[in-house]
């Protein structure tokens, strides 16, 4: 989304919360088959909501002060948050499961690794790799990047600006939500919309590795962060304040 609009969104988790609870909704609240309730979230909600967000917000603020698309970001992530206490009661226990139920896993060296994870880790290699073919393989990708760096010439190129920045904004969109429906059951699988709407600030750190331009160094640096959290909340000794 940055690289396609210059606004670095700080409502991402905002919007993958929101998804998360969409999906709980329709699966779990309504009882629809899995599918369809990922159907109607991946291919209905979350292209919806990044259409709307740019056409009744982001559209306006190209030429708009950096600290004025920070602060905007900031007060749509607030108001998703609040959106989220209005439909779905905070004090309501709400929980997820893992695709193929929690047990369902497979053996590597003697590790156990539920298959759940191994959907999150594929669909996590797909996305980098797909992103990364789209931005500089594909006509579309590459207009996209250059919405935010000459809109102009973009136009005398037969391109349209505006439709290929809601386009980007749609699929972040939509990449926001899946990322909500696959981290929540990893989670523990309780639905609680402070922490998913702050699981973003973990992708902001992940972001830097890639200097917000580079999706492949932002994927080994998730991997890399991820895995020394873990590593050190298992082995380091609890002693070791510092940690």
């Amino acid at each position: 989304t940055y690289n396609t609009s210059g606004i670095f969104n700080f409502a991402h988790g905002a919007q993958a919360m929101l998804g998360a609870f969409a999906y709980w909704q329709f699966r779990y609240g309504w009882g629809l088959p899995t599918p369809v309730a990922l159907l109607l979230v991946l291919g209905v909600l979350g292209p919806l909501m990044g259409l709307a967000l740019y056409v009744l917000i982001m559209r306006g603020m190209r030429n708009t002060a950096e600290v004025t698309k920070i602060v905007v970001t900031v007060s749509i992530l607030l108001g998703m948050l609040s959106v989220s206490h209005w439909f779905w009661h905070p004090e309501q226990a709400r929980t997820m499961t893992m695709f193929f139920g929690d047990q369902a896993k497979i053996d590597i060296f003697g590790v156990g690794i539920r298959y759940h994870e191994l959907i999150c880790i594929a669909v996590a290699v797909l996305i980098a790799i797909g992103l990364r073919v789209m931005f500089t393989r594909t006509r579309s990708g590459v207009a996209m990047r250059g919405v935010v760096d000459d809109p102009d010439l973009l136009r005398l190129n037969g391109h349209d600006p505006d439709r290929l920045a809601a386009l980007s904004w749609m699929l972040g969109s939509t990449l926001a939500v899946l990322a909500g429906i696959l981290v929540t059951p990893i989670n523990g699988g309780t639905l609680e919309a402070n922490m998913l709407t702050l699981l973003v600030i973990d992708a902001f750190a992940a972001a830097m590795f890639g200097r917000l331009r580079s999706i492949p160094r932002t994927f080994a640096g998730a991997l890399f962060l991820g895995l020394t959290a873990t590593y050190v909340l298992a082995y380091f000794p609890t002693a070791w304040t510092w940690t």
